[in-house]
């Protein structure tokens, strides 16, 4: 009976901080997230639930009924629509509009013209001059090489995974001691290199890459991470870093990337796909941790063509 729900946002990356691990707690996955748009959706495990939504309103003001909060009601054919649109009005109900296909240009054009809806592009700025004027994670971000003073900040930014999550397979929390064999392991240029997000002169997240196999064959084969302190996540700061090793990368002799994503874990399922990882395959339970066994994902980037 019910096609979707769309809940109204004003904060995208707020937004999105809060719904994707409430989702993935119930085992819905991220069907599309378009960060320019304000827009974004999960698909239920069960086939006949409706699709969540999370959305801009389309005036730019405050969530309401209407705008950016919606129920859509499944209807078969073009028919049931007008019939179900006419019986809505002559039951009380306001229009906006005549009934369509909303999801087409023209539609959308006829609405703006009969609504006062403002076009994406001015709905996406008014959205965006309406939050509180905050300092975010992304200001005055410094995105530099690691430096051995790092150690200390990067360990306990690792062990809060490690403590309070399956994202990597540790169970007891490092000591620098045990890090710095980590450390010695990256140089400003080769195949394993590490670059460091640092603010205000505290370092709060990292992405490098690492060895995937001991034996030669695999040298031109990497595995990367990233790693960010749980205040900063959901920023666009893991893209940032993802960004900056992938391009000193270039220069280097490798030929493909890998990345392992115990699952659920649809926010770096999304970063993985945006920078051009495609899913190659799903180790069934091969960690166990919290007391349960957990999938990983494999994904893999082509960064160069074969030599």
């Amino acid at each position: 009976m019910i096609s979707h729900v769309c809940v109204g946002i004003m904060d995208f990356s707020g937004a999105m901080d809060f719904y994707v691990p409430l989702m993935a707690s119930l085992g819905h996955v991220l069907k599309f997230s378009e960060p320019e748009k304000f827009w974004a959706g999960w698909k239920p495990k069960e086939a006949d639930r409706p699709l969540f939504l999370i959305g801009a309103p389309y005036n730019g003001q405050a969530p309401a009924p209407g705008n950016g909060q919606m129920i859509a009601l499944l209807a078969p054919d073009r028919k049931t629509v007008v019939a179900c649109h006419a019986a809505a009005i002559a039951n009380g109900g306001a229009s906006e509009g005549a009934p369509g296909h909303s999801s087409k240009p023209m539609a959308r054009k006829r609405r703006a013209a009969s609504d006062g809806a403002l076009p994406r592009s001015e709905r996406r700025a008014a959205v965006q001059a309406s939050r509180p004027t905050l300092p975010g994670v992304m200001d005055g971000i410094l995105i530099r090489r690691i430096e051995p003073g790092d150690l200390p900040a990067l360990t306990d930014i690792y062990n809060h995974y490690v403590r309070e999550t399956p994202i990597t397979f540790d169970i007891e929390p490092k000591t620098l001691e045990q890090r710095q064999g980590w450390l010695a392991g990256f140089a400003p240029t080769g195949r394993y290199q590490c670059f460091v997000a640092v603010r205000d002169g505290a370092p709060i997240g990292w992405a490098s890459s690492h060895r995937y196999q001991e034996r030669a064959a695999y040298d031109t084969t990497i595995v990367s991470s990233v790693y960010l302190a749980p205040f900063a996540t959901g920023q666009g700061l893991g893209g940032k870093l993802y960004a900056t090793l992938f391009e000193a990368l270039e220069k280097e002799d490798i030929h493909r990337v890998l990345a392992a994503i115990t699952v659920p874990n649809d926010m770096s399922v999304q970063l993985h796909r945006a920078f051009g990882f495609e899913p190659v395959g799903v180790y069934r339970e091969v960690g166990r941790k919290f007391g349960r066994f957990w999938d990983v994902a494999a994904y893999l980037k082509p960064l160069k063509e074969a030599r």
